[in-house]
Order: C-alpha cells, then sequence, then structure tokens
C-alpha cells in the first residue's frame, strides 16, 4: 500500500486481516476504500458487511449485504449474515424469508439452517424451528447448540421427554453448560 495506496486487492486484504485480528473498524474503512477503488471486487460487500455487523451496526451491515445480494443473488453466506442481522434486529419475518431463501439456494448451509429455527422460534412457529434444528444435526451431528435450541422447542411445545433427550445429547457435547443443565432440569419437572 505504501507503493501503490490504490490499490484495491491489497486494501481488501488488508480488511481481511484486519477482521482476523478483531479490528473490525479498520477493516471496514479498508473494504469501504477499496470498494471506492474498485467496486466490482468480489464479495467486497459481503466483507463490508461483516465488518459492520461485527461493530453491531446491522442495518449497515444489511445495506452491505443488500449490495452483494444484488451481485450475486445465490450467495449463500451473504443471506446467512443478512439473515443473522434482521434477526439482531428483532426483523423476524423478514429473517424467515431471507433464510429460507439461503438454505433453498444452500441447503447444505447449517448455519442458515440454523438461524432460521430461531426465527422460528420467535415467531412460534415451533413445528419449522424443529424442522430446521432437525436439519442442522443432519448436516452437522457435533453442534450442541442446536440440540439445546431443538429442546427448549420441544419443551415449548408441551414435550418434555423429547426435550431431555435433546437436552442430554447437548450436554455430551457441551457438558460444561450450565444452560443446558438448567433447562433440562426443567423439563424433568414437567415431565412428573
Amino acid at each position: 500500500l505504501l507503493i501503490s495506496p490504490k490499490n484495491a486487492d491489497a486494501l481488501y486484504q488488508k480488511g481481511c486481516a484486519l477482521m482476523h485480528l478483531e479490528r473490525y473498524p479498520a477493516a471496514h474503512q479498508a473494504f469501504t476504500t477499496a470498494m471506492e477503488y474498485d467496486p466490482t471486487l468480489a464479495q467486497i460487500s459481503l466483507y463490508s458487511g461483516m465488518a459492520l455487523a461485527r461493530m453491531g451496526a446491522y442495518e449497515e451491515a444489511i445495506t452491505a449485504f443488500d449490495r452483494e445480494l444484488s451481485r450475486n443473488p445465490k450467495n449463500s453466506k451473504a443471506a446467512t449474515r443478512k439473515g443473522i442481522s434482521l434477526l439482531r434486529l428483532d426483523r423476524h419475518a423478514e429473517a424467515i424469508t431471507v433464510l429460507t431463501e439461503s438454505v433453498e439456494n444452500d441447503p447444505r448451509n447449517d448455519v442458515s439452517w440454523y438461524h432460521l429455527g430461531i426465527a422460528c422460534v420467535a415467531t412460534e412457529n415451533l413445528p419449522e424451528a424443529i424442522r430446521a434444528f432437525d436439519k442442522v444435526l443432519e448436516l452437522n451431528r457435533r453442534c450442541s447448540r442446536a440440540f439445546f435450541e431443538k429442546g427448549k422447542a420441544l419443551a415449548r411445545l408441551g414435550k418434555p421427554l423429547e426435550a431431555v433427550v435433546s437436552y442430554e445429547r447437548a450436554l455430551e457435547l457441551s457438558p460444561d453448560d450450565a444452560g443446558i443443565l438448567y433447562h433440562k432440569g426443567i423439563a424433568l419437572a414437567q415431565r412428573e
């Protein structure tokens, strides 16, 4: 950058390095400057949005993800990150729409499936939430959070025995998680 300060590729790489160092404002600035010099740079809006989301600037992140999705509508990572940002803003119905499109475009995207489940729980669509968590577990049997969230949805549906089984699977993967133990205890009390 000292030799060629307008080198968009170098600025992009600098932004990526800053993201790894968790220096999100500086990373966003590097991505923004790179976009000024080369707005066609692949996935630059995605990474800019990721930096913004890490900073808690979810509205701005959504705008960046939309910019990326306008270039590549099937970019599952951008759709996933947009859905997560919508969840952070409690815009659950919009998150469901975006995350559903994401899993339709990339059925093996366990992160989108997981957050789709979270959004469905937030809208009280518990059967769909359980289906989404089951899909996560089909793709990644080591996701303790999916077992945990599935257990919570089952408990809310009045199925404490099934919830306990899901919590036990979560505890096998995360034995020191007090939250899982707490919810398992509640489910055990409900079944009696």
